[in-house]
């Protein structure tokens, strides 16, 4: 796949770019003022623009290759009254098949609400909501889906981020011909920070299918980056691999084997 490939030497010539523009700032005393545990943690109250790109070698049933490229503009908002502290994640997906398809995936988008604080501790709720956006029957589920988002997050360790975010998906409309959505996203982070803006990171979805008798999705995977400033632009460069470990075995659904994900997101912390 001529995609795949292409975007394998980007992935590829990103990474040296970086690895060279890194050596000179910290040749120039450049410096990062995001914390690198707060970059990774997807409940941070830190402004940024996520762009990931994920490509899959292989499938379990398909012969293909396939890529997903997501854009995930971040924007927190401070408490202001009455109204509690608030965090907005868009997602746009545009994918790349097997079958040689390319094209818009289903747009979603989730707010959290933070009410309060507890030592050491946040908790977060609020909707998630996905618009059939796909431009083709295999990108997308052909179903308007609502449903709640939770977060629970644990910071009581110096340099080092624990927590979960889930995110219920359930179908009102759409095509009557497409199976009914009913799906739970759970995604379990964990981020050990460094001093230098080093990071290991773990944070694989996982999902479970109710429309199908709760079949699950679980991949794993383990990620490493660093938190960098680029000519005055703060990022946060990672390569993640990902591995699915257990599938449902039901016909139309074949999730990938293995994973390899280059994410490189701008950053734009408070002055």
């Amino acid at each position: 796949m001529i995609k795949a490939r292409v975007l394998q030497c980007l992935g590829a010539i990103s990474l040296v770019s970086l690895s060279s523009y890194a050596q000179q700032s910290s040749a120039s005393g450049g410096q990062a003022h995001s914390d690198a545990a707060g970059a990774n943690d997807p409940t941070s109250p830190l402004a940024k623009i996520e762009l990931r790109e994920a490509y899959n070698p292989s499938y379990y049933a398909a012969t293909g290759q396939g890529n997903l490229f997501e854009v995930r503009p971040v924007e927190p908002l401070a408490a202001k009254g009455w109204i509690p502290s608030t965090i907005t994640r868009p997602d746009v997906p545009l994918a790349s098949l097997p079958n040689g398809r390319t094209g818009l995936g289903d747009i979603s988008v989730f707010t959290l609400f933070f009410p309060g604080t507890l030592p050491h501790m946040k908790i977060g709720f609020g909707p998630v909501f996905s618009a059939p956006t796909a431009t083709n029957r295999y990108a997308g589920t052909g179903k308007w889906s609502v449903g709640p988002a939770f977060a629970l997050i644990y910071t009581g360790i110096p340099k080092l981020v624990v927590g979960v975010l889930e995110q219920d998906f359930t179908s009102f409309a759409g095509e009557h011909s497409r199976t009914n959505v009913n799906n739970l996203a759970v995604q379990p982070f964990l981020v050990k920070s460094w001093s230098n803006g080093s990071f290991v990171r773990f944070d694989p979805t996982w999902t479970f299918d109710f429309a199908k008798n709760g079949t699950a999705t679980i991949p794993l995977n383990v990620g490493l980056g660093r938190v960098l400033k680029i000519r005055g632009q703060e990022i946060n460069p990672y390569l993640q691999p990902e591995f699915t470990v257990r599938r449902p075995r039901y016909q139309g659904f074949d999730p990938p084997r293995f994973t390899m994900r280059l994410e490189i997101d701008l950053l734009y912390p408070k002055k």
